[in-house]
Order: C-alpha cells, then structure tokens, then sequence
C-alpha cells in the first residue's frame, strides 16, 4: 500500500548519514557543482505490455514527461537510474522523453551518469554532454575475477 511505502521511505532517509544525499527528482550543490537526480526509468507495462513484482520506479510516460521537465538548465551532472533512448542502451530500455528533454535544453548538463542497461556499459559524448552507463553487470558475466570497479571521474569547476 501507499502507506506502507511512505513509511518505509521515510524510515529508510532518516536512517541516512549526514554527508549522504539522496536525489528523488531532485538537485543538490556539492562542492560548487550543480546535480540533479532521479531514480525513474521506462514502465515495462508500458514497453513490453508485462508487469513485475519488482517494478520500484517505473513510471508511466505522462508522469515521466513530468519529472523530465523538471530538469533543471547547466546542470554540471545528471545522475538517472535509465537512460536516454539512443544513448548506450537498447531501443526498448532507452526513454524517448528524456532524450527529448535533453535535447530540448539550452544547457545541458555537462556529465550524465545512468545505468539500467547492464549490455551498454561505457561512454559516449556530443559536443555538450559526456554520457556514462556504469551498470557493470555484463562486464561482471564476462570477468570470472569480478574485478569491477566504480566511475571515477574529474569535472572542472565552472569559472
């Protein structure tokens, strides 16, 4: 129930530490550059016509286009659970509304960071924005070793 995934949520940020930000459609400053998140990604009802036990924060595309327009200009980083449709992931995993809000933007963000599509793991960039799929798990099938490690990465301050 609503109720029930209200409390957990909230049991689950109280339970943070003080130096942890959790981004839910939302943006923070750290350290002088700006970032926005959001944990939304592509329904599979919607995609693949099936529903999941595990859907968490799939979201249909009118709410999606929502939280989209959100975004705020010059972002320095967008972190995303899934990425923009065309952008290292498959056609059915990409979402066509991000990438349109991306598109449409005056200033995009400089980085942006998702996941989600386990088969595209890497980097791509245009001339505004360096993209990073850091989901690692078909890196992880491919390396018995599972010597994965985390994106570690410099952005220049904006003068």
């Amino acid at each position: 129930s609503i109720q029930k995934y209200r409390r957990v949520r909230e049991e689950f940020l109280a339970g943070l530490p003080d130096n942890v930000r959790y981004l839910e459609h939302s943006g923070t400053t750290v350290c002088g550059l700006q970032i926005w998140g959001s944990p939304t990604c592509v329904c599979r009802y919607e995609t693949l016509g099936k529903r999941y036990y595990s859907n968490a924060f799939e979201t249909q595309r009118q709410e999606r286009q929502r939280i989209w327009r959100s975004i705020p200009e010059g972002l320095d980083l967008l972190i995303t659970h899934n990425p923009p449709k065309g952008t290292l992931c498959h056609s059915v995993v990409g979402d066509d509304l991000l990438t349109a809000r991306l598109a449409g933007m005056a200033s995009p963000p400089r980085f942006h960071c998702f996941g989600h599509d386990h088969d595209w793991f890497g980097v791509s960039s245009t001339s505004a924005t360096v993209s990073l799929n850091g989901a690692q798990e078909g890196v992880r099938r491919l390396d018995p070793s599972d010597r994965t490690c985390a994106w570690v990465f410099d952005v220049q301050l904006r003068s």
